[in-house]
């Protein structure tokens, strides 16, 4: 009897376990089985906080470097506290007042694509979308709701296509429409604890580039009540994972993107950092929250 009342207690727990799982990482596992769920996705499926007013950490549109559209965040110091030179990313080099972040928004997640779907996101339908998520039509709100949306309309760079998802089943499939496969794995930067200003990182060994004939997806979190992601791929630019250790012990597996091809990359920024040649490529960390699609090999 003991041991009937054991293995029960054992079954109605397993079951608790299980229902504890959300149904989006069960849709994970059924489409991508072979894929490991990065962090920045999993937060996201799992929140903390759950509210519909967005905390912005920094700015996270580094795609306005070279689109039409103008950003007030991308002020010199800004700029110069994210990118640096590719010629100072091998082991050994020292990069001083590059600051790394784990999350860029507070409070969006993920929603079931038949929630996501029930409205539309574009420019033309923001007064609904405010309206649908209760949002005061303060003008802060309302230029990251712009800026949102905006971002998703413009068209792409020569050479690139992006897209915009507002679910995680529109993500999975934009992305593996981008890249022919469902066979697919997800990246991002790992940051085990809070990374100050000041910090001052040694680059180790090894660093890992990707390949250059291998397709990558690079996608950005976007200001929004629920979780949006900016998405594209572009020949324009090289992706490595580079070890980095903290002057303080702290270590970071960070992801960087580098650019090779400047010239469409607004005036003012390539003036903030001093470049005088559009044959210098520059480099910036992707945050946390941030992530690289890539084909299983």
């Amino acid at each position: 009897m003991l041991r009937f009342f054991l293995v029960l207690l054992l079954v109605v727990a397993a079951v608790q376990a299980d229902n504890d799982v959300s149904p989006l990482e069960d849709y994970w596992r059924s489409v991508l089985p072979n894929a490991t769920m990065p962090r920045a996705i999993h937060d996201l499926i799992y929140p903390g906080h759950r509210n519909n007013r967005v905390t912005i950490q920094e700015c996270v549109v580094f795609y306005y470097v070279s689109s039409n559209i103008s950003s007030q965040h991308l002020t010199p110091g800004y700029l110069q506290s994210k990118i640096f030179f590719m010629k100072d990313l091998y082991p050994g080099a020292q990069l001083k007042g590059v600051h790394l972040i784990n999350r860029t928004i507070i409070g969006n997640f993920f929603v079931p694509r038949t929630e996501a779907d029930a409205i539309t996101f574009t420019s033309k339908n923001l007064p609904k979308i405010l309206e649908h998520f209760s949002m005061t039509s303060d003008s802060k709100a309302v230029k990251l709701m712009e800026d949102t949306l905006n971002s998703c309309e413009v068209p792409p760079l020569k050479g690139e296509k992006k897209f915009c998802s507002t679910s995680l089943e529109s993500l999975i499939d934009g992305v593996s429409s981008l890249l022919g496969t469902r066979d697919i794995q997800a990246i991002s930067t790992i940051i085990n604890e809070p990374q100050d200003e000041k910090m001052v990182y040694n680059v180790v060994a090894p660093i890992k580039k990707f390949s250059e004939q291998e397709k990558l997806v690079l996608c950005h979190p976007q200001p929004s009540p629920q979780a949006m992601h900016y998405c594209h791929t572009s020949s324009l630019y090289k992706v490595y994972i580079v070890p980095l250790v903290g002057n303080n012990g702290s270590m970071v597996n960070a992801i960087a993107v580098c650019h090779h091809d400047i010239k469409n990359f607004k005036p003012f920024i390539l003036e903030a950092l001093k470049i005088k040649s559009y044959n210098e490529p520059i480099c910036h960390f992707l945050s946390g929250d941030q992530f690289v699609w890539f084909r299983n090999q």
